[in-house]
């Protein structure tokens, strides 16, 4: 056990020491911050789940080291005033990126996701 807690780094938020912990009643085990009692997941502790090794490597994960996501640009739309003609007339609105109708003014166009934040690019 003292080898295990050697590895864990310091605590993120605090700065304090971490620990390994074992919860007998559910056997679970997970880190905890000895300053500000701050956890990382824990982990179901039975015969060879190798549970504080999972528990060591959560807590000492960092934001900073995990890979950069691929992301895509947002698109953004507002939303334009509109009547359909039809069998009746009704008001609603229609995008300006992808004319897509709609009868509310919602956050996302429901067709192809633009943020409907009155901003066109």
């Amino acid at each position: 056990m003292k080898a295990i807690e050697k590895e864990l780094k310091s605590c993120p938020f605090c700065g304090g020491e971490a620990k390994i912990e074992h919860i007998e009643d559910s056997y679970l085990c997970y880190a905890i911050c000895t300053k500000c009692h701050a956890t990382a997941q824990g982990f179901f502790n039975y015969p060879g789940s190798n549970s504080e090794e999972k528990s060591v490597h959560a807590w000492n994960r960092r934001v900073g080291e995990l890979p950069a996501a691929d992301v895509q640009e947002v698109k953004h739309g507002y939303w334009q005033n509109k009547y359909r003609s039809g069998t009746t007339i009704k008001e609603g609105v229609v995008s300006s990126c992808c004319d897509m109708w709609n009868n509310r003014k919602s956050q996302f166009c429901p067709n192809c996701g633009a943020r409907m934040d009155g901003e066109e690019r």
